[in-house]
């Protein structure tokens, strides 16, 4: 009943170590990380329950999926209100920045549609957006959560759209109009990171600095979509952009902490 997908696992624990690196140690920090953790585990089985894994699988896993259901759902719903009663009043209004995606993200996964692009972004955004009211419940500005939940999220999202095109070039003989469509998109992203990173700059130099911390990966990503490499190099791809991952984490936290 654990989540299968290994890329996920990275997506949500990267960005939360590094909140609860840079946050000082506040029970509402704590407490949301508990709840992102329980609503990661509840998504396997609540996909066996809608099918996803087979006909078979929801069948012969259905009590099971049930009981991880409830319990991981239920440590979800109990620890983020935990989380949001005990936060200060001025971060209380932050929590929508990781309940929003996540209840457009829920939505998707119910309509079949959680691995479409839409659906990979949306659970970026998702993933990387949990920083932000945890490192604001310690912090009387949220702009430093901002700005990790920014450059995790866009590292993600560039770092999917890459992805895809290699697999869209060869899958079923490879579909060079979806290839076009994911690097336009790639490029959009580009840009978005292009603006956001002087922003990040306005307030606080070292801000700045930290989210250039996101070009490493950016450039793979980047690499991959233009100058992609056969798909049976993927595996490599993974540590490579996982190594890329991690080094924006601790160059987020050495700037930030």
């Amino acid at each position: 009943m654990l989540p299968r997908e290994h890329g996920a696992y990275g997506q949500l624990l990267l960005p939360l170590a590094t909140a609860l690196a840079i946050a000082d140690v506040h029970v509402s920090a704590i407490l949301t990380a508990t709840a992102a953790l329980a609503a990661f585990v509840a998504h396997e089985p609540l996909v066996v329950l809608l099918g996803g894994r087979g006909v078979r699988a929801r069948r012969e896993q259905r009590s099971r999926a049930i009981a991880w259901l409830v319990v991981s759902g239920g440590i979800a719903i109990v620890a983020g209100l935990a989380a949001i009663v005990s936060a200060p009043p001025h971060a209380r209004w932050l929590f929508a920045c990781p309940l929003v995606p996540a209840a457009v993200l829920a939505w998707l996964l119910v309509t079949g549609r959680e691995k479409s692009t839409l659906g990979e972004i949306t659970s970026a955004i998702a993933f990387a957006s949990v920083s932000i009211p945890i490192i604001a419940v310690t912090a009387l500005s949220p702009l430093r959560g901002y700005v990790v939940a920014f450059t995790f999220a866009s590292l993600f999202i560039v770092s999917t759209l890459g992805v895809r095109v290699v697999v869209l070039r060869t899958r079923g003989g490879g579909d060079p109009h979806a290839v076009q469509v994911t690097r336009r998109q790639l490029a959009a992203a580009l840009l978005v990171i292009a603006v956001g990173i002087p922003v990040a700059a306005l307030s606080e130099v070292r801000t700045g600095l930290a989210a250039l911390a996101i070009l490493p990966g950016v450039a793979v990503a980047s690499a991959l979509a233009f100058r992609p490499p056969p798909a049976r190099r993927l595996r490599t791809v993974g540590w490579t952009l996982l190594s890329t991952t991690a080094f924006l984490a601790v160059a987020l936290v050495v700037a930030l902490r």
